[in-house]
């Protein structure tokens, strides 16, 4: 089996993914691809490599002498290698089984059918035994089909990663594939497909850290992977675990200020002035306020304290995790009549754009506060240095934003239109509050 190594000529592109190009391969069409992160795009090269080096054309367009990139790359790009297994390659993408005829003594037969033995996989564990080789991967999934009009990823025959995962709002399983651990969630009530992967590419877009998401199908079920981001030894830290673990002044029990799992707004940020841990790390409550604004722009109504968080890596180290859990993206959820009847007027689109939208977060009344108007009035000082900055980075993407309606397939025509309309609305009414905050572009907000 061949092992070579590859460079790659890469790039960052505006919109946060990553451009490559195999320049070894230049006496073919040129290899090229785009990837939704670094590692993304090295697997899509990686398997061009294979399907190039060991396909019909691989005699007819053999790869030229090694190039010397070094003197040819100037910024923006860089250079990566690209390690191409060929073992890696066939146990990964050439697992159709073929047919053998196995010849055995009628008796020796008799005994394996009897203790259900199964020829086919004990010859495999010969062969494999015989040759030296790695026990090869169950199958796989493709991510290089997350891209186009029929972006689906089929990861039925997936292998199980034997991990769990907790959470109410839907059910889940672990899988294993591309060495990283991924979570096939199904959809529920409170949790469709489309809009996890419209949040989480809106973040995307606006330069968020964000959890891999992609739609996938897993047998007749679409739902979504997700990435896990925990490697070895990392412990998630909800902002759940911090608040029930830790007692500001005058307050006997969190749970009398949670509400079927949401919060007091003024409870939360009595956290975040008391807890150590926060007073010392203001990153944490500009998060918070990312979120709190993003959420309003998407409509996610249940960022729960479970659903964003800090990771500890395994030698105590501390970040701020990705952001994950954006499966309440575009809600409510209107009727087909209902999208309808606000496409055409602009008084009820508006009540469900701008003055009934709500989000996790309850008043003193232990009503849903509403996020727009909030933000408007006497909002804390913290909300608007975070607005200063964020609303200028909204404007700029919002031609992607509402790209992401077209582009994500399992959107009606009508489900799109009408998004691209509240999401416009929303924008509007975000560029009034930012006139009325700070005026024009100068203002007085320290950064």
């Amino acid at each position: 089996m061949i092992r070579y190594f590859y460079p790659a000529i890469i790039r960052k592109l505006d919109d946060g993914k990553y451009a490559g190009q195999l320049p070894d391969f230049n006496e073919s069409e040129p290899f090229t691809a785009v990837g939704k992160s670094l590692g993304d795009l090295s697997d899509q090269l990686f398997k061009k490599i294979g399907d190039f080096l060991l396909g019909k054309d691989a005699k007819k367009y053999p790869p030229s002498d090694p190039v010397e990139v070094s003197l040819m790359i100037s910024s923006p790009y860089t250079v990566i290698l690209i390690d191409f297994d060929e073992l890696k390659y066939q146990q990964q993408y050439c697992s159709k089984a073929v047919t053998k005829t196995v010849s055995l003594p009628y008796w020796l037969n008799e005994m394996a059918n009897r203790e259900h033995i199964k020829c086919a996989q004990v010859l495999q564990r010969a062969l494999i035994q015989q040759l030296h080789l790695d026990e090869p991967q169950e199958a796989s999934f493709d991510l290089s089909s997350a891209e186009g009009e029929d972006a689906i990823i089929d990861v039925t025959n997936a292998p199980s990663s034997g991990r769990v995962y907790g959470g109410n709002d839907t059910q889940k399983l672990g899988l294993r594939t591309h060495g990283a651990n991924w979570i096939f969630k199904f959809p529920s009530k409170d949790h469709r497909a489309a809009a996890e992967v419209f949040g989480a590419e809106v973040y995307d877009i606006l330069g968020f850290p964000v959890q891999e998401t992609y739609l996938a199908r897993y047998g007749k079920t679409t739902g979504v992977i997700c990435k896990d981001f925990c490697r070895k030894g990392d412990i998630l830290q909800s902002f759940e675990s911090y608040m029930t673990t830790f007692l500001p002044k005058n307050l006997t029990d969190w749970r009398a200020r949670l509400a079927h799992g949401r919060m007091e707004l003024e409870t939360t940020l009595l956290l975040f002035r008391e807890h150590p841990a926060f007073r010392r790390w203001p990153e944490v409550r500009e998060r918070f306020w990312d979120l709190f604004l993003i959420d309003a722009l998407i409509g996610n109504t249940q960022r729960m304290p479970s659903d964003w968080g800090i990771l500890q890596h395994a030698d105590g180290a501390l970040k701020l995790a990705p952001i994950y859990d954006n499966g309440a993206a575009l809600s409510p959820l209107p009727t087909e009549a209902e999208m309808e009847e606000m496409l055409s007027d602009a008084e009820k689109l508006n009540s469900y754009a701008i003055d009934d939208a709500v989000c996790a977060f309850l008043d003193a009344d232990g009503k849903p506060i509403h996020p727009f108007t909030y933000l408007a009035g006497d909002s804390d000082p913290r909300l608007r240095k975070e607005f200063y900055w964020l609303y200028p980075k909204i404007v700029d993407k919002m031609d992607d934003m509402t790209g992401l309606l077209d582009d994500i397939p399992a959107f009606t025509n009508l489900e799109r239109q009408f998004y691209r309309e509240v999401l416009r609305w929303r924008v509007s009414f975000l560029g009034e509050t930012y006139a009325e905050f700070f005026g024009g572009e100068d203002s007085d907000v320290e950064a």
